[in-house]
């Protein structure tokens, strides 16, 4: 992360607000993608986007959710940066609890394992990351002191 990358944490009242914009859009974004096979809403600004499906923690439903990746060969690696805010993305949860995942990629749909990256790959991924979104320099600023954001690494699963 560069040293004049300096994000203030979100306060509270603006995390809410941020999250409602954030909720809709993303559905919207899940509807569109799914609906297109990927040909549409698979991107955001500029970086590209996949759905990760996985099962929520409580009710044991699929839940969609759209995400920037990148890929090395045949791993998916996705951060839950949640713009830096306090808590972490329910995903985060969902996986925890439940690694095994579906990732869609354009109209390729794969079942895939979820593991932490370790030391090693977050030191060779995250600035690939910030390359493909640069936003997630302030993400990991405003997170700082607060949370530790993980780096997962999706493995396909036969």
């Amino acid at each position: 992360m560069s040293d004049n990358v300096k994000a203030k944490p979100f306060g509270k009242s603006q995390e809410k607000i941020v999250l409602n914009l954030v909720k809709w859009m993303a559905k919207l974004q899940v509807f569109v993608y799914r609906k297109t096979g990927g040909r549409l809403m698979n991107t955001f600004m500029g970086a590209p986007v996949a759905i990760l499906t996985t099962v929520g923690h409580k009710s044991g439903a699929e839940r969609h959710t759209p995400l920037i990746y990148i890929e090395d060969k045949e791993y998916v690696v996705i951060t839950p940066t949640k713009l830096g805010m306090r808590k972490p993305p329910v995903w985060q949860l969902n996986v925890e609890k439940q690694p095994n995942v579906s990732m869609q990629i354009g109209s390729l749909k794969r079942k895939m394992l979820v593991t932490v990256a370790d030391e090693n790959e977050e030191k060779k991924y995250w600035p690939k990351l910030i390359e493909v979104f640069s936003e997630y320099e302030n993400c990991l600023s405003r997170a700082e002191g607060v949370r530790k954001i993980p780096l997962y690494v999706l493995k396909p699963v036969e």
